[in-house]
């Protein structure tokens, strides 16, 4: 049998930072001690314990207050993101007892929601009737960070993701569109080269929400020899079209993106190609066993979404 190799954990009682956790909250002992049912000398014995167990001052003590130390507010963080996975993972333990499925957080990108995103729900559903789905959208850069922090179990986003504790699969490739106002110039063209948006202001998602998109926009601007003009950021493909109505400029997204219709924009392919990618992604190291279950679905039925992609690759 494999044991994980814990050094400090299973020597610090977990009621000792679940009264650790109040006293940190409340910032008082009385307080947090009401709060626990029990009177305020025994939980000072409780925090003293924790305390000379971990070698180190979490509080700094007057008669009027109690504040954190670096040490203790370092350690808040950190239990408290432990409790919350540790809560999720019971209420998990409970289901799978009572006969239920359990729950899977996926979180999804703007492109993937018109098209991608019912597709795995509806398969979800047909091959896992009792398996429980929520979902939620995020950038590429915030779903990144609610993998590390257990918020999340699956996540749909652009790829590449340099984190080394996120792994991930591509599952879809899709070429990037115009979206362009609909009483532009531009609109009467079936194609467009991207040479001719050189002096058109630009609306598009900032580095910030992840580098694969923003990256692919600079790469076909950079085919043309410019560098876009950009008037408006959004983080959302709805807003970012939304804003191209408003003829605050021209965006380009993804090809699924054109499911958003909205009666003052119109999408036209470009001349160039260059792909949007979207992958599904797990971290390696909170990954339970339903999750695994539905992100190996999720690549078995839809890395071959694509008409004559039977085969999605880098």
């Amino acid at each position: 049998m494999d044991l994980i190799n814990i050094k400090n954990a299973l020597d610090v009682p977990l009621h000792l930072l679940r009264y650790f956790y109040y006293v940190a909250k409340y910032q008082h002992f009385t307080k947090a001690a009401d709060a626990l049912n029990m009177t305020q000398p025994p939980l000072s014995r409780r925090i003293q314990q924790l305390e000379e167990s971990l070698g180190v001052t979490l509080f700094h003590r007057t008669n009027r207050e109690v504040t954190l130390t670096k040490a203790g507010e370092y350690l808040l963080e950190a239990s408290t993101r432990m409790f919350q996975i540790l809560d999720k993972d019971i209420d998990t333990v409970i289901r799978i007892h009572e006969g239920k499925s359990g729950i899977i957080t996926l979180a999804f990108t703007g492109s993937t929601m018109p098209s991608l995103l019912p597709l795995i729900l509806k398969k979800s559903r047909e091959c896992y009737p009792d398996l429980l789905v929520h979902v939620r959208q995020l950038t590429t850069t915030q779903q990144i960070k609610a993998l590390n922090n257990g918020s999340i179990d699956l996540g749909l986003l652009v790829p590449p993701v340099f984190d080394p504790s996120i792994e991930t699969t591509l599952i879809r490739k899709e070429p990037y569109i115009i979206c362009i106002p609909l009483m532009h110039p531009l609109a009467q063209e079936t194609h467009i080269a991207i040479s001719d948006l050189k002096n058109e202001p630009f609306v598009m998602a900032p580095e910030s929400a992840g580098k694969g998109y923003y990256d692919a926009v600079m790469t076909l601007c950079e085919m043309a020899n410019f560098r876009p003009k950009v008037m408006q950021t959004a983080q959302e493909q709805t807003t970012i079209v939304s804003l191209v109505a408003a003829n605050f400029g021209i965006a380009i997204v993804p090809e699924a993106t054109q499911y958003f219709h909205h009666p003052g924009v119109v999408y036209r392919y470009l001349t160039e190609t260059v792909y949007n990618k979207t992958a599904i992604a797990w971290n390696r190291q909170h990954q339970l066993s339903d999750s695994r279950l539905l992100a190996d679905l999720i690549v078995k039925e839809f890395t071959q979404l694509n008409p004559g992609n039977p085969a999605i690759t880098d």
